[in-house]
């Protein structure tokens, strides 16, 4: 974090409630973390080499990361705009640091899914037996109206 800090890097990392897939037109909508540097787009919206296949975390993630520090000394920049140039030790440790992110937030990520489950799971538990109370219930009114 004290590196981000260093290089006033700011922006966001967000998960959606639902995956990031194609749109109803076919368009691919954007997952994956985007770089920006002074406003314009220098890295296509990606993961950073972080293991995707591990989590389902990253098909409900996006960001964007204003990094405007990158194209001010050495051009890290590639000439046809799209990607940043990841040959030296300050990309490098940039690419490092996000990748901390993107792990950290995929893990959150997991623990808040696996908490939502185990509360449904209460909740459908407690609406199972409430209906099987009801149920016995309404038996033995039938039970005793069919008596009389």
């Amino acid at each position: 974090m004290k590196y981000l800090r260093e290089k006033d890097i700011n922006g966001f990392i967000m998960t959606t409630k639902t995956p990031i897939n194609e749109t109803s037109s076919g368009e691919e909508q954007y997952k994956g973390i985007a770089l920006y540097a002074r406003k314009k787009l220098c890295q296509e919206p990606s993961f950073f080499s972080v293991g995707t296949d591990k989590s389902h975390a990253f098909s409900y993630m996006y960001g964007e990361i204003n990094v405007d520090f990158i194209d001010e000394d050495a051009d890290n920049i590639a000439t046809y705009g799209g990607n940043v140039v990841w040959n030296n030790d300050e990309m490098d440790l940039l690419k490092i640091n996000i990748q901390e992110i993107i792990k950290a937030i995929g893990k959150d990520w997991k623990k808040r899914i696996e908490a939502r489950k185990k509360e449904i799971t209460k909740k459908w538990a407690l609406m199972c037996m409430i209906g099987i109370k009801n149920i016995q219930l309404m038996r033995k009114s039938l039970q005793r109206a069919l008596q009389i």
